[in-house]
């Protein structure tokens, strides 16, 4: 596995890698992970190959791997590798690329996130920024022998780019017993001194900007300001938080809204259970792992009808999908806040199909076919221009 982001950070893809890594290994596969190097961070897993890098401005997190040093190439060299498998298309995935393909390896990779949606990172001129970044994504793909989707929606962007190699849909899976309904659904209500009779509406994700949480205060705030005992629980920590902070006060909602921080994924499942409606107004999601996360714990999902979430849920059935539309997303969310029983159906029946769509097994198995699909298809030759 080779990622330019790893622990200690904490997104979609990190869990993605962490999910894909455990299973594997559960099911006899050997794997090293290839990283850069974040300073005053060491890892628990000996097999985790840090590159020495250096910092990025921009992004302190994502720090650029310095890949050409002989130490790491040789332990890669002595693992002998069937297969690598990137998980983004720029500086250490391309290294990783060229240095496989001069040894015979094969490469895949998933394409995770629509970096398109993130170019408000770029310190460039958004049009000199997009130009690049649709090169790079198409002179990287067409040299891999296979692109695994975490959603189908992702295939017509990779064929707009003129990438012909051959796809998977394999989408990541969630552990069914890790996130579950807990059995003690008042405990995280008392740390965070909230009634127990009370509907509580969570959010699970990065508080950043391509995740449109402002849409998602503004469209909640008549419902928490005149709804008795409704709360809304943000978990998870990022760039704007401050300015989200600064809105709940300004709107009086600070008794209503629950900023819970960071939290270990361990206590993910904790949250949600404790929860009755999960709410997703992000539409840049390839897959949006975090809503099916929350459907394995049996909540119900309002969330804007675009990217991965349009597919995961079943309107009307799992959860609720809308326009992006204010009025609209709150009425979805005021609906199951008041029929709290059919809130807890859809909840058990979004259960029940995210179990059966999107188990680790199931999703594991579908990794699997698309590994050895690549390693004995022939050898691909594109030109990458």
């Amino acid at each position: 596995m080779v990622t330019e982001c790893y622990h200690p950070v904490r997104n979609g893809v990190v869990s993605a890698i962490d999910w894909a890594v455990t299973g594997l290994r559960k099911r006899g596969h050997d794997l090293r992970i290839v990283a850069p190097q974040i300073a005053d961070w060491t890892d628990s897993d000996p097999d985790v190959i840090r590159l020495p890098s250096i910092g990025n401005p921009f992004y302190p997190l994502y720090p650029a791997a310095l890949p050409w040093f002989r130490q790491w190439q040789a332990k890669l060299e002595k693992f002998q590798p069937d297969l690598i498998h990137t998980h983004s298309f720029f500086w250490l995935s391309r290294w990783a690329l060229k240095f496989a393909r001069k040894r015979g390896w094969t490469v895949v990779t998933t394409f995770h996130t629509r970096v398109e949606e993130y170019l408000h990172y770029s310190p460039f001129p958004r049009f000199l920024s997009r130009f690049f970044l649709r090169y790079w994504m198409r002179t990287f793909y067409r040299q891999c022998a296979r692109v695994l989707l975490v959603s189908p929606l992702t295939e017509g962007q990779l064929r707009g780019l003129g990438v012909c190699t051959p796809v998977r849909y394999a989408p990541t899976g969630v552990d069914e017993d890790r996130f579950a309904p807990a059995h003690d659904k008042r405990a995280v209500r008392r740390q965070l001194a909230l009634p127990e009779d009370g509907t509580l509406v969570i959010y699970v994700g990065r508080l950043a900007k391509e995740k449109n949480l402002p849409f998602l205060l503004s469209s909640l705030t008549p419902l928490l300001q005149h709804q008795n005992q409704c709360y809304l629980i943000l978990v998870g920590d990022g760039a704007i938080r401050g300015a989200l902070e600064g809105y709940v006060q300004s709107a009086g909602l600070a008794q209503r809204v629950v900023f819970a921080g960071s939290q270990p994924r361990d206590k993910i499942a904790l949250f949600l259970s404790a929860c009755d409606i999960f709410v997703f107004p992000s539409l840049t999601e390839t897959q949006g792992l975090a809503v099916v996360e929350a459907m394995m714990c049996a909540l119900p999902v309002v969330a804007i009808r675009a990217g991965g979430p349009a597919i995961s849920i079943d309107d009307g059935e799992t959860g609720l999908l809308t326009e992006p539309d204010e009025t609209a997303f709150r009425e979805a969310v005021e609906t199951l806040v008041k029929d709290r029983s059919r809130a807890a159906a859809m909840g058990r029946l979004a259960r029940d199909r995210a179990s059966l769509r999107f188990s680790s097994s199931a999703c594991l198995s579908v990794l699997e076919k698309a590994y050895q699909e690549s390693v004995s298809a022939p050898s691909q030759s594109q030109d990458g221009t």
